[in-house]
């Protein structure tokens, strides 16, 4: 790796100034790369050597590009965060309200608010213990649904 110039330490600030919203190009000029192609390879190689091992395999690519999308957003976020946090803390409207709005944003990326149409769920989603009873609303739905799995085993 080191033959084709290749630096951990370079790979690593792009990672850095990519995080803090600096685009390729400017990368690219800023560290000495070739062009923004190169910046940007070396940004992957980056997120390659931080990446923890998982077990989607190579077919989940947009999958994983999507995460690592998502996961620099949310590392800006929290970079954001933690240079108004102290002002918050010491009570600083300002800096509270965006705080609030940078916690409302990760909140979103990471889906924990519903959609703003979806329906409201008509009972909570828990796993039921055995012998734990069923609404009778849910009786048929549940039937049904075996009886479709059951089908599709002896089909298939």
């Amino acid at each position: 790796m080191a033959g084709k110039g290749h630096s951990i330490e370079r790979d690593l600030q792009v990672l850095e100034l990519r995080r803090s919203g600096m685009a390729f190009d400017a990368i690219a000029t800023a560290l000495g790369f070739a062009n923004k192609g190169s910046a940007c390879k070396a940004y992957h190689r980056a997120l390659e050597r931080a990446r923890v091992p998982d077990d989607l395999g190579a077919g989940y690519a947009d999958l994983a590009a999507h995460e690592a999308k998502k996961q620099l957003e949310l590392d800006r976020l929290d970079r954001l965060q933690q240079g108004l946090w102290a002002k918050a803390a010491r009570g600083d409207l300002g800096a509270v309200d965006r705080v609030l709005d940078i916690s409302k944003q990760r909140a979103r990326l990471e889906n924990l608010y519903p959609p703003r149409n979806a329906a409201p769920a008509l009972e909570p989603s828990v796993p039921r213990q055995p012998g734990q009873v069923v609404p009778a609303s849910r009786v048929s739905e549940i039937r049904e649904r075996r009886a479709r799995e059951a089908s599709e085993r002896s089909s298939g």
